[in-house]
């Protein structure tokens, strides 16, 4: 069992030590020497600039930070052995300053490869960890397993790879250390530019075989296959990067061009959002929300590819779509949405905010005319509602210039129908950012909060538990994601301390956190 335990924790080594990459590192080595092992049927591929992130992170020595001091405890040599690629990789034998990861979900295989820098310092590290190891090496390939562990480590001269495999065949791993010239890297035009891209850590994932793998479980007979033929040549892309008081985070579908064109003929997906809804919203918003789709478009594409050859009672959602109350939605509403948190009431319940698009004045009454009469009452310009005395609370709905509010703030309705003039969402700096056709933004500076949330948070956490969330909580200033066009995304945890990079403000936060978990 001490091999298996070896193999675990190299195993995480591997993940873990994208932080610990030696700053030793050539720079002639090029990142196409490992993604030209990478086989031509991976899924998925992350690629992790682990010289870069060492930089940024401020580590540089391992006893600098508390939490390294568990792994000592646990293991003096594992520790040693990060200790020495931190000096320098030679001293540890393996060059992570690239590591790529990556799956091959229809042959349930997964891989970690990093390059090897010097065989020998490497194979007297593992005898150090662990005296009992058995290697076997077979031609220039060595190998450390366990039967029936499913994890096995090999390496020659030049790589190393640990490799997860339903039967732990030592044929794939040596395959695995072989550069192809069938691989993914040098047959895929669009895996190649993805490798061109800045960033710390970045995924490439194919769509149609993770599509092709979900089918295989419960509910998969809903996948789409003519989707699914359209989505062979399109892929997910994804790039973070830790920068000075921000992550950043990019990425999108590509090739651009077939992507927006499979984008287009699912038409459920509207180009721009109307941000004339900022404007009935309050200026302050804790959490936004927004959307711009077809809502009709949307239904019967479910309708049409997914309920065909589900399991669910296809007859009983058809009757739903078809009912006179669902086709009134359908045809009244235009399809952009927006959602806000904006205050909190003195129990902490928050104050929240749905405001739509209609086509008209007439589609916001065929809306109204579904509703029950007597559980709303019309008020000087809106609408009250009422759950009746079981619910004793008040929901406010109102319309203008085609779009509708429904919120449980009375000033919110008040400001809508323009009874107050206070400043919108759209004079808040954030909502500059979010113009894209969906977005999401939460605020995180918590010191921005109504004092009573911290009060109500402190009366229900013990103590410890507070102030582990005050502090790492602390960090942050908020967190969005917008989408840029029809096939692209961007979005950043922005910092409140900007001139200190994100990813030494977190490692640093962890070990004031295990100050007050000690």
């Amino acid at each position: 069992m001490r091999i298996f335990k070896f193999i675990l924790l190299s195993f995480s080594l591997f993940l873990a030590g994208t932080l610990f990459s030696s700053c030793g590192e050539k720079s002639s080595e090029k990142s196409s020497d490992i993604l030209s092992l990478i086989p031509a049927d991976a899924t998925l591929v992350v690629e992790v600039n682990g010289k870069d992130i060492f930089s940024k992170s401020g580590l540089n020595k391992p006893e600098d930070y508390k939490f390294m001091s568990f792994l000592k405890m646990m293991s003096a040599d594992a520790y040693s052995f990060i200790e020495n690629l931190l000096k320098d990789s030679k001293d540890a034998g393996i060059s992570i300053s690239k590591t790529v990861v990556y799956a091959s979900l229809s042959k349930e295989k997964y891989g970690i490869i990093a390059r090897m820098s010097d065989r020998r310092v490497w194979e007297n590290v593992l005898s150090k960890m662990d005296a009992g190891v058995e290697i076997d090496t077979e031609g220039d390939i060595s190998f450390i397993s366990e039967s029936g562990s499913g994890i096995t480590l090999a390496w020659n001269n030049e790589y190393i790879a640990a490799l997860v495999l339903k039967r732990g065949e030592r044929d794939e791993l040596k395959e695995l250390l072989t550069p192809k010239k069938d691989g993914l890297y040098a047959n895929n035009d669009d895996f190649q530019n993805f490798t061109k891209h800045v960033g710390d850590l970045k995924f490439w994932m194919k769509y149609s075989d993770l599509m092709n793998f979900m089918k295989k479980f419960p509910g998969g007979d809903m996948v789409d296959e003519t989707l699914l033929e359209q989505m062979e040549n399109i892929n997910y892309n994804c790039y973070i990067s830790f920068n000075d008081g921000r992550i950043d985070v990019s990425g999108g579908t590509s090739p651009a061009d077939e992507a927006e064109k499979m984008v287009k003929k699912l038409n459920f997906t509207k180009e721009k959002f109307n941000t004339e809804l900022f404007k009935d919203i309050p200026e302050q918003s804790y959490l936004e929300f927004h959307l711009a789709f077809k809502l009709r478009e949307f239904v019967e594409y479910i309708e049409k590819f997914m309920l065909s050859k589900s399991s669910l009672d296809r007859d009983e959602f058809q009757n739903i779509i078809d009912s006179p109350t669902a086709r009134t939605v359908f045809d009244a509403v235009d399809g952009d949405v927006l959602f806000s948190i904006h205050g909190f009431g003195s129990f902490g319940i928050p104050y929240a905010s749905i405001v739509f698009s209609v086509k008209n004045e007439d589609a916001f009454n065929s809306i109204l005319a579904l509703l029950p009469k007597d559980m709303y009452k019309k008020l000087n310009g809106y609408f009250e509602f009422s759950f009746g005395q079981m619910v004793p609370v008040s929901v406010y709905f109102a319309y203008k210039n085609n779009s509708v509010i429904v919120t449980d703030e009375l000033a919110s309705i008040e400001k809508f129908i323009g009874k107050t003039q206070s400043k919108s969402f759209a004079d808040n700096p954030v909502s500059k950012i979010l113009a894209g056709a969906s977005s999401f933004y939460l605020n995180l500076d918590y010191e921005s909060y109504p004092a009573h949330i911290a009060t109500i948070l402190r009366s229900a956490m013990e103590s410890s538990v507070y102030k582990y969330f005050e502090t790492h909580i602390a960090l942050y200033e908020c967190i969005y994601g917008i989408s840029t066009s029809l096939t692209t995304v961007e979005g950043a945890v922005v910092f409140k301390n900007k001139n200190v990079n994100s990813l030494k403000q977190i490692l640093t936060n962890i070990d004031k956190m295990i100050n007050f978990l000690n």
